[in-house]
Parts: structure tokens; C-alpha cells; sequence
């Protein structure tokens, strides 16, 4: 017993907090409302809430009244969008008022200010609207991207096509984007021909998702592609190029060791199982070959044809491979040696496999790179 009075000290101490008169004596009328609503709503004559909802009515109104009257006085550019956010709590007040009868009894003035919020809707829009405009008229990348965002905001704010705002957002948008050239990626080998197709293919497909993000403002082409865009000159070049690509000589280890097991049943004495001690001589081969590289990156102004960024991406991969054999008991051998010996000999892959295995943690790597440097 003592231990449950505890908790349910708690349990009332959190319900008297949580309770519309709490809420309302912190001052914070519009959630007061909201939960002497929601209770009026469950039951009609709930006497703490009928004492609070009307009070709370009337504190909230006046707080936004006066933050509305405050904001038309002040220089603040965007002070439509705060008489929006407060004639929207005023009006979202008398929705949940009609859909309560209980309340709508006790509060029988109040007012609806729908054609206030449209107007005050309709001159942030106009604000949005000319900010949006001025600074697409300012003719670099990052105003244009400022405008973007103010005509997504006119529109948004008006409720939806305010005048051409969506077609000046994506104008902007365009304004915004940096076009980047992506030249081939030429894989460096004096020993090997391989083909980087599947890299490029993956690369490619990313750099396409990257252009589709919405915050990216980033669109990636191909040379050819570029060329049927009708622009003169790409803003930036993106160049790729595997530096010595190098395949390492195959190594072969042996390990010979014997492997012995003390726990394995030998007989039965008198209904009883008898443990003894059985071995296996084993010989564990593993064949490696290493390979190893470089990812360079540059990204280029072609206006001056310098250098803006530049990074290496170095990488590793090896390929290993075990199979063996063993002479006595097998079950001496544990699971995993058994398995072994099942092997036989293989040959390396080809180059052109490894080469694409190598790339695997590579297009990890620049994936990361690539997007903290065109959309973070």
C-alpha cells in the first residue's frame, strides 16, 4: 500500500497540472480553452470547465487583439504573416466553440474573423510577392534562391495562385540552380582495359536524385545533355578520374595445424556414453589479391578554368578465399573448418570484377561528399 500512494500522488499531481484552471492561472489562455473545450465536449456539466472556458474565451481573444494591433504598428516587412498566424487562432477558437454546444451556451458572443485573416493573407502575400520580384531582379544565385522561397510563401499565404507567383518560383528556382557538367570517368591501368560503366551508371542515377531535392538547387548533365539545354556554358565542371589502378600479385598462405576434440561420444559402456578424445591433421589454404586506387575529384569554374574544389578518395579491396583439407577423424574439426574442407581450389576473379568490388566503398564515400557539397 505504501508504495502504491506514492504513485498515485503523482498521477493526481499531474491531472491537477494538466487541468483547464492550472493552465488558465500560467497565463496560457488558448490551451485553457482548448481543454475546457475538449472536457465540455465529454461531459456538458463539468463544473471546473464551465468556470474556466469563458475566461479563457475572452484572455485569449484580448492577447491576440493586441498582438495584431501591435504587429500593424510595427515596420516588421513581415508583420501580415504574424496578424495571419493570430486571426487563424482567433478563428480556429470559434471552430472548436460551434462544435461544442455546452460552451456555445455559456459563450454567446463572440466573433468570427475570416474576412480579417483573408485580407491580412491576401497584403503578405503582395509583400512576399515584391520581395520575391526584387530580388530576382538582383541576378545571383542566392537572391534567386530568396525569391524562390518568397513565392512559395505569396502563394502559400493566399491560399494558392496568387497571381504568377508559382511560375516566378520556378523562374527563381532555375535562376538558382547551378548547372554542373559530369565529364566521363576514365579509369587510369597500365596492365588492365576496364570498363567504369557500372560506377558511372550508379554515379549518374545519385547525381539525378540530388537534382530533385527540392533544397538541392543543383542539376548534373552529361556533356550531351548540356549541349541540348541551349546555355552557353555550364557554372561548374565535374571531373572524376580512377588515378593507377592496381591489381596486386596473388598470395597464397598454408596453415597446418592439428585439430582435436575431447568432447565427442566414442562408445557406450553399460547404457552409458563414453567421451574420448579424436584428431584430425588439417591444412587450411587462403589465396588473397589486393587491389588499390584513387578517385580523384575536381570541380571546375569554366569561366576562368580554375580549380574550385579538389579531393582524393583512396580505396582498397581484397579478395580472399579458403578451402582445405584434413587427414583422421572429422569430427575433430569445428563447423566452420568442416566447411572449409568441403573447397577446392578457386581461381581469382578477373580484373574487371574486382575492379567494380573496389568501387563499392568508394561511391560510399563520394555519395557523402558530393551531397554535403552541393546541398548541406
Amino acid at each position: 500500500m505504501s508504495k502504491l500512494l506514492p504513485l498515485a500522488l503523482i498521477v493526481c499531481f499531474i491531472i491537477s497540472c494538466s487541468s483547464p484552471k492550472s493552465t488558465f492561472d500560467k497565463g496560457n489562455y488558448d490551451k485553457a480553452f482548448q481543454q475546457s473545450i475538449s472536457r465540455l465536449q465529454k461531459d456538458p456539466k463539468d463544473k471546473k470547465a464551465s468556470a474556466v472556458v469563458r475566461e479563457a474565451y475572452h484572455f485569449a481573444q484580448e492577447d491576440h487583439l493586441l498582438t495584431i494591433k501591435q504587429a500593424k504598428l510595427s515596420n516588421d516587412i513581415y508583420r501580415w504573416e504574424t496578424v495571419v498566424r493570430e486571426y487563424q487562432s482567433l478563428n480556429n477558437m470559434v471552430q472548436l466553440l460551434r462544435h461544442c454546444p455546452a460552451a456555445l451556451k455559456l459563450i454567446t458572443n463572440f466573433n468570427d474573423y475570416t474576412n480579417e485573416e483573408n485580407e491580412a493573407r491576401i497584403s503578405g502575400a503582395q509583400v512576399r510577392y515584391e520581395l520575391g520580384n526584387r530580388a530576382l531582379a538582383a541576378g545571383d544565385r542566392q537572391a534567386a534562391k530568396d525569391a524562390y522561397y518568397h513565392f512559395l510563401a505569396a502563394n502559400d499565404l493566399s491560399g494558392g495562385d496568387f497571381k504568377d507567383a508559382l511560375k516566378l518560383a520556378e523562374d527563381a528556382r532555375w535562376a538558382a540552380t547551378l548547372k554542373v557538367v559530369v565529364e566521363d570517368i576514365p579509369v587510369r591501368s597500365q596492365k588492365f582495359s576496364l570498363s567504369d560503366a557500372y560506377f558511372r551508371e550508379q554515379v549518374g542515377k545519385y547525381l539525378g536524385n540530388l537534382s530533385n531535392q527540392r533544397n538541392a538547387f543543383v542539376a548534373f548533365y552529361p556533356p550531351e545533355e548540356f549541349n541540348k539545354t541551349g546555355l552557353k556554358q555550364p557554372d561548374q565542371i565535374l571531373q572524376f578520374a580512377f588515378d593507377e589502378y592496381i591489381v596486386g600479385n596473388t598470395f597464397v598462405k598454408e596453415n597446418n595445424f592439428e585439430a582435436k576434440s575431447d568432447t565427442v561420444v566414442v562408445g557406450k559402456l553399460e547404457g552409458k556414453e563414453i567421451k574420448g578424445i579424436v584428431k584430425a591433421k588439417v591444412s587450411i589454404f587462403r589465396k588473397e589479391v589486393s587491389t588499390s586506387g584513387m578517385l580523384n575529384i575536381r570541380m571546375i569554374d569554366p569561366h576562368n578554368n580554375q580549380v574550385i574544389n579538389q579531393d582524393q578518395i583512396p580505396g582498397t579491396f581484397v579478395w580472399a578465399y579458403e578451402w582445405g583439407s584434413y587427414r583422421g577423424d572429422e569430427r575433430a574439426l569445428t563447423k566452420n573448418q568442416r566447411e572449409i574442407c568441403k573447397r577446392r581450389e578457386l581461381l581469382p576473379p578477373p580484373p574487371q570484377d574486382l575492379f567494380l568490388e573496389f568501387t563499392k566503398p568508394i561511391y560510399d564515400q563520394l555519395t557523402n561528399k558530393l551531397k554535403r557539397y552541393y546541398v548541406n
